[in-house]
């Protein structure tokens, strides 16, 4: 006899928290599969779920194709667990097209709108308080959730040491004249590290002060662009943001619509006024 979907759900979920998946991928899985479930019923059998009625839930309202594929595999994780635990000779995604995700430039954040979201960060307490993260994402490309479990007994003159990475592999991140002069500069003046309550709200909320757009992973393609830009090597950038050169080029280097002399405006950036910021890009 074959679990219903919910069950089975669940029983992916602990097989995947034991083999010590994180708990971020755990929960977008677990929210999208009982998604699921709740569509088709959470008693119906897995062995009973076809291949049309998966295709009409990965498609409704038309997502775009980067998320029909994020989601596909998802549908897929569960499928193919249901498959290893004989529960079914076949997965149902089998029968569904593969889709193929069209390759786009990334884009990033201007070294002047870069100067608005710090300059807006200095005018007050809170903003002060988001100083240090602001300058590992930008300037040294560490990403948000890395950036949340550093420390200041991290921070080196030579370099940042993130001990909780994505990859799980520790990796020391070469410090920059301009990271070193922000941090050094927050420090005095209240930065947080690790950050308190919630860095993504926190972020966001100096963002929308400074009317600049939101940019997934944003700060992390600024800083990779800018490096690249400003001449370094893609291995020297794989190497600082822990990525391959293969991801690098693919999600993070905007190398359409970043100049060497933006690049030298980005790493000019030091904390001073904003009215002194913004005189700097007002030529």
């Amino acid at each position: 006899m074959t679990p219903g979907l919910g069950a089975a759900v669940a029983l992916l979920i602990e097989a995947k928290a034991r083999a010590n998946r994180r708990a971020r991928y755990l929960k977008g899985l677990e929210s999208y599969l009982l998604r699921l479930a709740r569509e088709l019923g959470p008693e119906m059998p897995i062995h009973q779920v076809r291949p049309d009625q998966l295709s009409d839930f990965l498609f409704r309202s038309h997502p775009a194709a980067s998320t029909v594929a994020s989601n596909g595999g998802r549908m897929a994780s569960l499928f193919s667990f249901a498959v290893r635990r004989g529960w079914l000779r076949s997965s149902p995604m089998a029968a569904l097209d593969k889709i193929t995700v069209e390759p786009s430039i990334p884009r990033c954040y201007s070294a002047k709108d870069c100067a608005a979201i710090l300059g807006a960060a200095l005018k007050s307490k809170a903003g002060r308080r988001g100083l240090g993260a602001l300058a590992l994402g930008f300037f040294l490309g560490i990403r948000p959730e890395e950036i949340s479990r550093i420390g200041w007994d991290a921070v080196r003159a030579d370099g940042v040491l993130v001990a909780h990475t994505k990859t799980r592999d520790r990796r020391r991140v070469p410090m920059n004249e301009t990271a070193r002069a922000w941090l050094a500069w927050g420090l005095e003046h209240g930065a947080q590290l690790p950050p308190h309550g919630n860095l993504k709200r926190t972020l966001a909320a100096i963002r929308k002060r400074a009317g600049v757009e939101s940019i997934q992973d944003g700060a992390r393609k600024t800083c990779a662009s800018m490096m690249y830009a400003a001449g370094a090597s893609p291995e020297s950038i794989a190497r600082a943001l822990g990525n391959s050169t293969r991801i690098l080029w693919a999600a993070y280097v905007d190398t359409a619509g970043i100049t060497a002399d933006e690049a030298r405006e980005f790493w000019a950036l030091r904390p001073v006024e904003d009215r002194q910021l913004q005189f700097n890009f007002g030529k």
